[in-house]
């Protein structure tokens, strides 16, 4: 998704505060979908981790079956969906936010 040769940076001890915030908004436009925790997961949860500076956010769903009612619901917000077969694996789709209108991207894998 255009992060691999992002450099790393110096730990940044704001991480966790804006996974948090963006874990809380998320939370409210997904809680139509039965979407309850949002985990922030990778190197920039780490405290005192130099780390490419990317808040990575993981949440589970039951099914695919409303991902495009996900997507176009957080659209408005700036994210955008990249199906399963445009990703690591085939299980596994993002909705990421625009670099150009947050710093740093944020992702949700699910």
């Amino acid at each position: 998704m255009g992060n691999r040769n992002r450099p790393h940076t110096p730990p940044d001890p704001s991480w966790p505060a804006r996974a948090a915030e963006e874990t809380n908004a998320l939370l409210l436009h997904l809680a139509p979908f039965a979407i309850h925790s949002i985990e922030h997961f990778g190197s920039t949860s780490v405290t005192g981790l130099p780390a490419k500076p990317i808040i990575d956010l993981m949440t589970e769903l039951t099914t695919f079956d409303d991902i495009d009612a996900i997507a176009e619901r957080l659209r408005p917000f700036d994210w955008h969906y990249v199906p399963p077969n445009l990703t690591t694996g085939q299980n596994a789709a993002s909705l990421s936010v625009s670099a150009t209108t947050k710093e740093p991207p944020t992702s949700i894998f699910t």
